[in-house]
């Protein structure tokens, strides 16, 4: 995991919830806990400051962190995603959403509607054509073409005569990549144990920044279409039960440095 991405982490999980504000020592020592050194902690800041998400004061020799408005909906609207993420549907009615562009965006506009896609859990079926099981997602994905400025029609109903297969879901969605990381997930946080306040912060950070890459990567798809023994659901109640476990005492643990800083 990279230091920017540790940075999200700690900005949703610690400060958001705690006056949208904080101490930069009190960021760079939880980015420490995960082996973020103190110069690429810094570093991270600063790109994060410079996309508009937090901006910083100096407050005598100290400097405090506070998220900007762009940055609390950013944090907010991932928080959400995160932490209702994980449940397959359990009913489908066999709709499809297709979302088509029509018009080919540029190199780092096409990137960005790749990430935003597949937040909103469509895949790329052709050059394109962006497909889900999931109708609901269609504002969603209507808003993020409006913001890229790409131009699109939107589609829904049932497959016709060939519909998709198990199979062609499985490559669509790379659906063994996923499970495989799923159940590397749960090996590496199914057991609970005794830990210091600051291992558990440590361990928080570490469950959260992980968890929050599966939007990402799996569309969460009905029941219908997915393996039989599927670990995600299974990944899901791993990653409830731990942050509901370690969640106060990684707080306790934030609030402590906050008020010795």
């Amino acid at each position: 995991m990279s230091a920017s991405s540790y940075l999200l982490t700690v900005l949703g999980e610690f400060v958001l919830p705690n006056g949208q504000q904080a101490w930069t020592s009190t960021i760079l020592k939880a980015l420490g806990l995960v082996d973020v050194s103190e110069r690429s902690g810094r570093q991270a800041i600063l790109r994060t400051g410079r996309a508009g998400w937090i901006s910083t004061e100096r407050v005598g020799r100290q400097a405090r962190c506070h998220l900007t408005d762009s940055g609390v909906r950013l944090l907010a609207e991932g928080a959400g995603r995160i932490y209702e993420f994980g449940q397959p549907q359990t009913e489908w009615d066999g709709d499809w959403l297709l979302v088509i562009t029509s018009t080919e965006p540029a190199r780092e506009a096409r990137h960005r509607l790749r990430t935003r896609m597949a937040w909103c859990g469509l895949a790329p079926m052709a050059p394109g054509v962006w497909i889900s099981p999931d109708p609901s997602r269609e504002k969603q994905a209507v808003e993020e073409l409006r913001e890229l400025d790409i131009a699109g029609q939107t589609f829904i109903g049932q497959a016709g005569a060939l519909p998709l297969g198990p199979t062609s879901v499985s490559d669509l969605w790379e659906l063994d990549d996923v499970a495989a990381r799923y159940t590397a997930f749960t090996d590496r946080f199914g057991s609970e144990r005794a830990m210091a306040a600051s291992e558990t912060a440590a361990e928080l950070i570490e469950l959260v920044d992980q968890w929050r890459i599966f939007p990402l990567q799996d569309p969460e798809l009905p029941l219908e279409l997915l393996p039989s023994g599927w670990p995600g659901t299974q990944a899901a109640a791993v990653f409830a039960a731990r942050r509901k476990a370690w969640s106060s005492p990684a707080q306790a643990w934030w609030q402590e440095l906050e008020s010795d800083s």
